[in-house]
């Protein structure tokens, strides 16, 4: 492998919540660097707020001509199975949909995979890092109707079991297209200080938590 493409959102992209900073900022220093020791040119083409959709449009965008030799990473969902929240709390007996629904985003997850394989790369696909429920549902009852979200979702860990649903959809997609699976949901899944593995927004992973991103691609691509 000489060149690595990554298509994600911001998690792969490397955002986080700095609350000291007031917002959203890139993670300090240098990412992947034995990826990089190795002799690999690694092309990030990821962007906060994206989903399958957008990602479907780089995908084609970027991967062009013959890809031998290169690896793509993609890695899409968080923002996919998003819900406007805002419309949640003003009306919560309106049928309310995702950002993408699941069948649209089987489609596209796999229309990526196929693209690259086509042009001769060899495709991985990451698993979600996990949410983090009770944070979650605190930031988007920010300024909402708690109540009103709540009773439409049933229940806090709503959130986590359909962010799983959508995890199982990527995975699904990479068993029908044959992409390989870097999984790198499962060590905040087992950390037993998974708090401090993701960000007050209950989404975005902490500088520790990236470290378990990174170690997982790093050991799926090298060893």
């Amino acid at each position: 492998m000489k060149k690595l493409l990554i298509f994600g959102d911001s998690i792969l992209k490397g955002i986080t919540y700095v609350p000291e900073l007031g917002g959203y900022h890139m993670l300090k220093g240098d990412r992947f660097l034995k990826l990089k020791e190795h002799g690999i040119e690694i092309l990030n083409y990821s962007k906060m707020g994206s989903t399958v959709s957008k990602g479907l449009k780089a995908v084609k965008k970027y991967v062009t001509g013959n890809m031998d030799g290169t690896a793509v990473i993609i890695g899409y969902g968080g923002n996919d199975c998003n819900f406007d929240w805002k419309s949640v709390s003003d009306d919560p007996a309106a049928p309310h949909s995702p950002v993408i629904g699941s069948e649209e985003f089987s489609r596209e997850y796999a229309d990526c995979v196929d693209h690259c394989a086509d042009h001769g790369a060899t495709v991985y696909v990451t698993t979600m890092v996990p949410l983090d429920s009770p944070k979650f549902v605190d930031w988007i009852c920010k300024g909402n109707d708690r109540g009103a979200i709540l009773g439409w979702l049933g229940d806090v860990s709503m959130t986590r079991r359909w962010h799983e649903y959508y995890n199982n959809l990527v995975i699904n997609a990479a068993l029908q297209t044959r992409a390989g699976i870097i999984d790198v949901r499962t060590p905040f899944l087992l950390s037993h200080n998974f708090g401090e593995l993701i960000c007050a927004d209950g989404i975005h992973p902490t500088e520790k938590g990236y470290r378990l991103v990174e170690r997982a691609i790093t050991d799926a691509l090298i060893g």
